[in-house]
């Protein structure tokens, strides 16, 4: 998160807290760029921001295919707990054993993007196990194959 953050968001400035408690670990990462959802809406001339969300919540979508899969935030939203994303005035939320994903729109914008992950720290879960969820069983490699379309978030609008 870290990375698409610095070579995403156009920004000058990330900020980056984690903070461990008894009984969970939170990494917060923060930058003052255009705002993810603002800037996929805009790459892929979306109609809104909200729109944006749902093609980044399928996975394998990267404004820099050069350089990213896409994958990156489709797989850290299940390795945690709680996964969210607040940019512009919209607000996406991935919890683990979840059926269903979320989104808000708030009243008032804010300028870039907000990334807030929860994990417990009893947790037995592995990334392997999260990969194999979504990868072929017959690479070695781990190609994504496999994703979940939340049509619920396109009902939303």
């Amino acid at each position: 998160m870290l990375n698409n953050a610095i070579d995403h968001s156009s920004g000058t400035e990330v900020l980056i807290h984690v903070q461990r408690t008894a009984i969970n670990t939170s990494i917060l990462i923060y930058d003052d760029g255009e705002g993810i959802f603002k800037k996929i809406q805009r790459e892929l001339q979306l109609n809104d921001e909200r729109h944006a969300v749902l093609e980044l919540a399928k996975g394998k979508l990267t404004t820099d295919p050069e350089r990213h899969s896409g994958e990156g935030i489709f797989f850290t939203s299940r390795m945690f707990d709680e996964f969210m994303i607040r940019s512009g005035n919209v607000y996406f939320s991935h919890e683990f054993n979840r059926a269903i994903d979320w989104i808000l729109e708030e009243a008032e914008s804010q300028f870039g993007t907000i990334v807030l992950m929860n994990l417990n720290n009893d947790i037995s879960r592995t990334a392997k196990q999260i990969f194999d969820d979504f990868s072929s069983v017959d690479s070695d490699n781990y190609d994504f194959i496999k994703t979940v379309v939340p049509v619920y978030l396109a009902q939303l609008w």
